[in-house]
């Protein structure tokens, strides 16, 4: 095995506990749902932290397939850990894990996993300048300030509507960068 199939398959292990965390968080929210009504704020939220963790995972084809990372070291590995981690964090904050109301969980505890996808975001932009050379002003950065900006929106503001529109607004942001960035394909 290469060092980086070594690499991937720690990274795996942590990104597949944060599906399952999202998995058991949905089970939980639709065996509620007679007692607890559903908040489709939440549900977004808990689609856009499993986008996110998608989104990880395909990537990690890419430093594989373009030769991205020449030389793997503890710091590098450790960087990719801690991205990971943090999805890791969101997916198991963003629902419950015991039937409760949605709209007030989220309120209370489900905001903390957009706080860990703003530490991810805030971390992506060093990894890709450490790892990748990408500098914090680069045109390709763009999109996470905006991400940022958005998710502090949805943490600090109280008005629902203004937090039901910042959520469609980041996620339509996320479906456009997934379909123009991601590669549809890898070849072995």
């Amino acid at each position: 095995m290469s060092p980086f199939e070594f690499i991937s398959v720690a990274l795996s292990i942590v990104v597949g506990l944060g599906v399952t965390q999202l998995l058991r968080g949905a089970v939980t929210v639709f065996r509620a749902r007679r007692e607890h009504p559903v908040d489709a704020l939440p549900v977004t939220w808990a689609f856009i932290v499993f986008l996110t963790i998608i989104q990880f995972w395909w990537a990690l084809f890419e430093l594989d397939a373009a030769d991205l990372v020449v030389e793997w070291s503890l710091g590098a590995f450790l960087l990719l850990l801690w991205l990971a981690v943090l999805l890791y964090l969101a997916a198991a904050l963003v629902l419950p894990g015991r039937p409760t109301d949605l709209t007030a969980y989220f309120d209370d505890d489900g905001r903390w996993a957009l706080a860990m996808l703003a530490v991810y975001g805030m971390s992506g932009l060093v990894v890709n300048a450490l790892l990748f050379g990408s500098g914090l002003g680069d045109p390709a950065q763009i999109g996470i300030y905006v991400t940022l900006v958005l998710l502090a929106g949805v943490i600090f503001v109280k008005r629902r509507g203004v937090r039901i529109a910042l959520t469609v607004i980041y996620l339509l942001m996320m479906l456009s960068a997934l379909s123009w960035a991601a590669p549809t394909t890898y070849s072995g």
